[in-house]
């Protein structure tokens, strides 16, 4: 292998969770909608697009607008409706045989996510993968969540990785923002995003 490609290869492949390494749209609306509906707020289909994508506080606060909420509270019964119907999750079988790949060439996979640290634990174990990656870092491991790039600067310090050596896969613009602000290269994945 010539010098360029060892000083060039890819080391680090950092993944986003919800609809990039697995199919959540359908999940997450049907279980935000009617935890809001719970606490006499509406959740409609395109606010849902809009705000997904937001740390919890933010995507509660354009819900629930003015009205007084508790984060807790409302993300507790989101937890609940969304246990009752994981079998909602579809994963994205064709990335996930590409990260093994890669992982086979000794390129370590991080999984970092907005999504909560039980959210994504239900799923991994659901499809049997909990110790398929390097690391995981979700919401609940960082103040500020993406597009802050306070993760991704946190995997790249754990793996004492170059931005040049690693990429981001993701299909929200928070986390190609958060990719850019650490010049690290990226690309969006969107198959699914009308689900």
């Amino acid at each position: 292998m010539s010098t360029y490609f060892q000083k060039n290869r890819l080391n680090l492949i950092i993944v986003d969770f919800d609809n990039t390494l697995f199919f959540t749209n359908n999940i997450n609306f049907k279980s935000y909608k009617k935890t809001f509906n719970y606490f006499n707020a509406k959740l409609s289909k395109k606010e849902f697009n809009l705000y997904a994508g937001l740390s919890k506080r933010d995507f509660y606060k354009k819900i629930f607008k003015k009205k007084k909420f508790d984060v807790n509270k409302v993300f507790d019964l989101k937890k609940e409706y969304y246990k009752k119907s994981v079998n909602l999750v579809k994963a994205n079988y064709l990335l996930l045989d590409f990260l093994r790949k890669m992982k086979n060439q000794n390129v370590k996979i991080a999984l970092v996510s907005n999504a909560s640290r039980y959210t994504i634990s239900l799923v991994l174990n659901k499809f049997s993968i909990e110790n398929f990656f390097d690391a995981i870092l979700t919401s609940d491991d960082v103040e500020k969540t993406k597009p802050n790039p306070t993760a991704f600067k946190k995997i790249l310090k754990k793996f004492k990785a170059t931005s040049k050596n690693v990429i981001v896969i993701d299909d929200d613009k928070s986390g190609i923002i958060a990719a850019k602000k650490c010049n690290i290269q990226s690309m969006t994945f969107n198959p699914q995003k009308k689900n």
